[in-house]
């Protein structure tokens, strides 16, 4: 008899590739560890979760996901013009990602889009926002069952 297939809850292990539609792979485990997470509990892109959720131990899926299952759309909102000091301004540059420093002591990367006097614009978006992502995903164990 096989075994069950993943669902909802299930801590698994899997290997996968990230692709852009021009085949551009943005981030691949293989030839490295593979993750492990619960299916549901949103760690990864939603999309990704989702195409795990049913899939057999061994078994490989492709699966195209969109923005609204992946890194989000881009938000203007999420641009912020900062005033910075001039020690500061000499180490960022449109193009670069820096990073900012947030609450309780985070840092977090934001993209540098322009720089004009002591002012710069952060754009806070992921940079694979209004990206869809094809994923290879191959389960390799399912490590745990929810209840």
């Amino acid at each position: 008899m096989s075994e069950e297939p993943a669902k909802f809850g299930d801590k698994v292990l899997i290997h996968f590739k990230a692709m852009l539609p021009d085949g551009f792979i943005v981030e691949s485990t293989i030839g490295k560890d593979p993750i492990e997470f619960i299916i549901g509990q949103n760690r990864f892109p939603i999309g990704l979760e989702e195409a795990v959720e049913g899939m057999a131990v061994g078994e490989t899926k492709k699966v195209d996901v969109p923005p609204e299952k992946g890194h989000g759309h881009w938000k203007e909102n999420l641009v912020k013009e900062v005033e910075l000091p001039a020690e500061d301004l000499a180490k960022v540059e449109p193009g670069k990602l820096t990073m900012v420093n947030a609450a309780e002591g985070m840092q977090v990367p934001a993209l540098v889009t322009k720089k004009e006097g002591n002012v710069v614009w952060l754009d806070f978006n992921h940079p694979l926002a209004d990206k869809t992502l094809t994923y290879e995903v191959r389960l390799m164990e399912i490590v745990d069952r929810a209840l």
